[in-house]
C-alpha cells in the first residue's frame, strides 16, 4: 500500500518515505523472554534497551503514520482557494468518526501506561522439594512480611510425578528422585497482569486500523493530486500561452504557477 503512493513529486516522495519509515518502526516490537531470567539481574540492561527501542519504534510509527498524512492534509487545506486542496478534506461526518477513532486509541494508550506493572521474574518455588513445604509457601510470619522488598503475587503448588508404580520400582533411585515431582508457580494475579497487555494491543489495533482506513488513503490522494497538478502545470517548467497583443494572438513563453500562466 505504501508503494502505491505516487512518488513522482517531492510531496509524494516525502509522504511515501514517512509512511514507509512508520511501517518499519513497528519492527522494533519484540517478545521479551522474562521467563528465562532468574532474578539475578544479568539481563537487566538488555531488557531496558529492548523496551526503549520498542517504545521509540511504536512512537515513531504513530507519529509518522498518523501525523504525517494529517499534517499534509492540513497544509493542503491552507492552500489558496481554487487550488483544489480543500476538496481533499474529509466530510464533517468522517471527521467526527476519525476523532472518535483517535480518541479511543488515546484512551487505550493511557490505560496501558497507567496499568503497566513490573514483570516479576523470580521463581522461589523451584528450590522447594517437599510437597508440604511447597504448598504452604510463602510461610513467613506476619512480622517478617514487612521486610520483603517487593511482594510476590503468586503461590506455589507441587506437581506430582507422572511415573507409574512400575517406574518407581524399576528405575534407578536417582532418576526417580529427580522426576518424582517438582514445585511450580501456581495461582497469580492474572487479570491484573493482563490489563496493560490488553490495553496495549487495543491501542495498536486502533492505530493500525486508523492508518489503513484513513492515513494511507489520505497520503495516496494527496500524492496523486500533487502529481496531477504537476502534470497540468507542464512539469513545473515553461508553457506556451496565447496572448492578445495589438489585435493579434501570438505564442509567448511564460512561467506557470499552479497551472496558470503568469506574465
Amino acid at each position: 500500500e505504501v508503494a502505491r503512493i505516487d512518488g513522482s513529486t517531492m510531496r509524494g516522495r516525502r509522504l511515501r518515505l514517512a509512511m514507509a519509515a512508520g511501517s518499519l518502526g513497528t519492527l522494533l516490537t519484540a517478545v521479551f523472554p522474562e521467563h528465562l531470567e532468574r532474578g539475578d539481574g544479568n539481563y537487566a540492561a538488555a531488557f531496558t534497551a529492548a523496551y526503549t527501542l520498542h517504545q521509540l519504534g511504536l512512537g515513531a510509527a504513530c507519529l509518522l503514520s498518523v501525523a504525517a498524512p494529517a499534517v499534509a492534509l492540513w497544509a493542503e487545506a491552507r492552500r489558496p482557494t481554487g487550488s483544489g486542496g480543500r476538496a481533499l478534506l474529509p466530510s464533517p461526518l468522517e471527521t467526527r468518526g476519525r476523532t472518535l477513532h483517535l480518541t479511543a486509541a488515546a484512551v487505550a494508550s493511557a490505560a496501558f501506561l497507567l496499568l503497566r506493572g513490573t514483570a516479576d521474574v523470580s521463581d522461589y518455588c523451584a528450590p522447594l522439594t517437599r510437597p508440604a513445604e511447597c504448598d504452604a509457601w510463602p510461610s513467613l510470619p506476619p512480622h517478617a512480611c514487612r521486610h520483603v522488598s517487593r511482594p510476590r503475587h503468586y503461590t506455589c503448588a507441587f506437581s506430582n510425578s507422572s511415573l507409574s508404580a512400575d517406574d518407581l520400582l524399576l528405575l534407578p533411585p536417582g532418576y526417580v528422585a529427580k522426576h518424582a515431582g517438582e514445585c511450580r508457580k501456581a495461582r497469580c494475579t492474572l487479570f491484573r497482569n493482563v490489563r496493560s497487555i490488553a490495553a496495549e494491543f487495543a491501542a495498536l489495533l486502533l492505530l493500525c486500523t486508523y492508518v489503513v482506513s484513513h492515513g494511507l488513503p489520505d497520503a495516496q490522494r494527496i500524492a496523486a493530486a500533487a502529481a496531477a497538478a504537476d502534470r497540468a502545470d507542464g512539469g513545473g517548467g515553461a508553457s506556451v500561452c496565447g496572448a492578445e497583443r495589438e489585435g493579434t494572438t501570438r505564442p509567448l513563453v511564460m512561467a506557470t504557477e499552479n497551472g496558470v500562466c503568469r506574465g
